[in-house]
This record gives C-alpha cells, structure tokens and sequence, in this order.
C-alpha cells in the first residue's frame, strides 16, 4: 500500500480497505536509523506524535525503535528492576502478567503500544474481570512501559496517557464488620482445632488450634495477615502487653500496638523462645478461617475485616482519630477517617486502650 505525503514534512498517510487514512510519522532515532511509525487518530494527532519525538530528542533523551515485545519487556522488568519491592509485591505483578496481560498484550512489540492499545484492552477485560483485578494489570504494566520509556524504547508511558473515563471504574469493597456474638461463634470453633471440609464435602488436614489464636490477634489488635505471618517472638513484649510491627506497606505500619490482657496470657502460654509465632502459608490461613466460617454459621468474609472489626471496636469505644490510626499503621489520618468516617462520632476519648479492649472481650465471652 503506497505512503502519500501529506502538507507536514515527515508525515505521510496509507489508505485501507476501506479508503480511511492511517497516518504515519517518520524519523531518525537515536542510532541514525529512519523509522516509520504509525499513529492513530487524524492528521493533528500524527503531528503532535512527531512533535513529540522531535522535543524529546533535542532534550537529549534517547529514543530507539525497539522490536521487544510487551511480554520481554515485562520479563526483563521483572527481573531487573524489581530488587526494592517486596516478595509479594513481585509475585502479583508476575501473576497478573502471566494470567491476564501476556495473553492479550504479550505478541505486541512495544513501540506499536500507545494509548489507544491499552485503552481497549482495559475495555475488553472489564467485560471478563473485576474493575479492582483490571487496576492490579495496570500496576505492572506502567511500571514496565515508564522502564522502556526511560531507555528511549518507546515514546511515553501510554498507562498514564489514559483518560479517567478510560480507567476502570467500580465500587470499592464493602468494609464488613463481625458482631459480637459472631466474633464469640469464630472463637469458639477455633479454640481447639478442627478438621476443614473441601468445596466437594471432604474432610481434610486437621488445623491447628493456633490458627484460633492468629484470629483473635487480628479482631483484637487489628494487624494485617502479612503482619501476623512476620510476627516473631522478638516482636513480642508480654511485659509490655505490645507487639513490634517491623516493616510493612508504609513507613506508619512499622509501629507498636497494644495488646490486652487475655491476648498476653494466650501468647505467654505459646511463647517460644525464637522462630515465627505463626508459622503459617498465606492460603492455609485462608481455608482456615472459611472453614472457620462455615462451622461458626458466620457469612463469608475477608480476613481483612477481621482488622476491619477492630477498628470498629476502637471507634466504637470512643478512641481519637488519632490512636485509631496510630494503632492501624496508617500514614495518615486521612487515611483513616477515608475507610471508617461513617463509624465515628462526635464523642472522643484516647485513654485506657488495653482495659477497654479486656472488657469487650469478656463481655463477648460471657
């Protein structure tokens, strides 16, 4: 199909099918070399495409028309510039990836990747999942694609070139807090361990009755599953009545939280003298606490609202804004009052955090 010169040096059009113009860009890039690149939209946008590369080349950047693939760029993200993320952080990103992103995307070079790609492949996956899920594809994306960007592979980050109306939209989830008596129901069939029954019916492993334990630290300290799962007994004060939190998803989550009485006797009748106190895998703790679920006649929930609840008991008991967030690890305030404004109210008090925290649980457990 023949290439038509337009007005604009350097711009120049094809004619499909259809007779509809598909414009195209030329240049020499970094390394010498004439590129032609086709770019969607009408004449101005092709302009502006070409204008865009000029500037960026003048300023000194380097740009070079790269024959990688969306699935070699995110390969080669994942294994060089992911050294400063956390373990899981990386193992989403890679999930994500394989699952999702690689299939639709992964064939495509980089430099045929703009705005218009990812626009309706956020589109096409809003029909098959979740718009949460969608945001999650997105995370890696616009970390590999601003990666290229730097190296001069590509031309932009065509993620953050997404209009608001072009990013996928839904409802947040639903903050679910337990009630007393369903937090009394969840203890009571953890306490000694039990046997989970799969989807089909069967029972399984027996669990352990400390996954009982690690339920009652999350309603009554409000740390989260990660948190839990890296809590050594180093990070344990029982003369203190606290566990350290050493690191976590901001500089706020590393922090010391309260513990009340009963948790302290629980854990001093566990205490090892080093290891972790909950040695357990992220997806046993998960069955564990559906099991838990079932056998208690409690609705499915989050393990994360587990922390939800004891925030809710904070709030509930008339603690500060503050201690709240203190105790939550949030780098914020803000952040606190975002998730939970609707629980707070006009009365405040700060004082007196373990003793409350002691009565709630014996008023439960009456």
């Amino acid at each position: 199909m023949k290439r038509i010169k337009t007005r604009y040096p350097s711009i120049y059009y094809r004619l499909n099918a259809k007779g509809e113009r598909r414009y195209q860009i030329s240049y020499k890039d970094s390394n010498g070399k004439r590129v032609f690149k086709t770019v969607e939209g009408n004449e101005k946008d092709a302009l502006a495409a070409r204008n865009d590369v000029t500037l960026r080349m003048r300023k000194g950047e380097r740009v070079v028309r790269s024959k990688m693939t969306v699935k070699e760029l995110g390969e080669e993200y994942l294994r060089t510039q992911t050294s400063h993320l956390k373990e899981s952080t990386i193992s989403s990103y890679g999930y994500v990836l394989d699952h999702w992103v690689f299939p639709k995307l992964g064939h495509k070079k980089i430099a045929d990747v703009d705005v218009n790609v990812i626009a309706d492949f956020v589109a096409e996956m809003g029909q098959e999942l979740a718009p949460m899920t969608v945001r999650n594809c997105l995370k890696p994306l616009s970390r590999m694609f601003r990666y290229a960007a730097r190296r001069g592979l590509m031309t932009g980050n065509p993620v953050m070139q997404l209009d608001s109306q072009e990013r996928p939209r839904g409802l947040a989830r639903k903050v679910q807090i337990l009630a007393p008596t369903e937090i009394k129901q969840l203890l009571a069939v953890t306490q000694k361990g039990y046997r989970h029954r799969d989807k089909r019916g069967y029972l399984g492993q027996r669990l352990d009755g400390s996954y009982g334990l690690l339920f009652k630290m999350a309603i009554f300290t409000g740390l989260r599953k990660g948190e839990l799962l890296a809590l050594t007994w180093d990070d344990v004060d029982l003369l203190e009545g606290t566990v350290t939190v050493r690191e976590g998803k901001t500089d706020a989550a590393a922090r010391e939280v309260n513990m009340p009485a009963f948790l302290v006797q629980d854990l001093a009748a566990e205490m090892r003298t080093e290891g972790l106190v909950f040695p357990f895998q992220k997806r046993n703790v998960n069955r564990a606490l559906d099991s838990a679920l079932e056998r208690a006649g409690i609705g499915h929930i989050r393990f994360h609202d587990l922390r939800h609840t004891f925030a809710s008991a904070l709030i509930g008991s008339g603690f500060s804004i503050d201690y709240v967030a203190d105790q939550m690890g949030h780098a914020s305030t803000a952040t606190t009052h975002k998730v939970y404004s609707h629980l707070f109210d006009a009365k405040k008090r700060k004082a007196e955090a373990k003793v409350r925290m002691q009565e709630l649980y014996e008023q439960i457990m009456e």
